[in-house]
């Protein structure tokens, strides 16, 4: 799994995986259990971008009042406060 995003796959996916998604894309759309479930074998900064991505959206649903503080995200989603 290196890939971000995958957008040039346009035939659906044949392969008869039980967890198929049907389709073949990147990390970006991989529901979050999927991501858990592969988390040894993802490239690190897939992981990285993800982070970065949430954090931005943490931070512009909030209106800016997470300013000054620093927070992490797990692999679930859950959001926890730094010291």
């Amino acid at each position: 799994m290196r890939n971000y995003s995958v957008d040039y796959f346009a035939a659906p996916c044949r392969c008869g995986a039980r967890h198929c998604r049907g389709r073949i894309t990147g990390w970006r759309d991989l529901p979050t259990r999927r991501k858990a479930d592969y988390h040894r074998f993802v490239a690190p900064y897939l992981i990285e971008i993800d982070h970065r991505a949430r954090t931005a959206l943490a931070a512009r649903l909030d209106g800016g009042s997470r300013r000054g503080r620093r927070t992490t995200t797990d692999m679930t989603g859950r959001a926890s406060e730094l010291p």
